[in-house]
């Protein structure tokens, strides 16, 4: 008899424990999301105001010789089937 009132004891003592643990962060955050001050934010005045950048083109490097040597890829012909076809019935299935 006195084995089974120590076990409900100790149990009863975790959940004490367990419960002040719970209630003290629910706590925690009912005092952080709506009892503590908002905190302030300086904002600073900006008194000069933002110019957009001029952009300058090069177009002396267009005059590079070595662009004269790059070629234009061939272009992909693509066969009539190709073309008016709308692909695979389920295009998830693998191959």
């Amino acid at each position: 008899m006195a084995i089974s009132f120590v076990k409900e004891q100790k149990k009863q003592k975790y959940l004490i424990a367990v419960f002040a643990v719970v209630i003290l962060i629910i706590g925690v955050f009912v005092y952080q999301n709506f009892f503590r001050g908002k905190a302030n934010i300086i904002i600073p005045d900006v008194t000069e105001e933002l110019t957009a950048k001029k952009a300058e083109i090069n177009f002396m490097a267009l005059e590079n010789p070595i662009l004269g040597i790059l070629q234009q890829f061939e272009e992909i012909k693509l066969t009539s089937d190709v073309e008016n076809s709308a692909g695979r019935p389920n295009p998830f299935l693998p191959y």
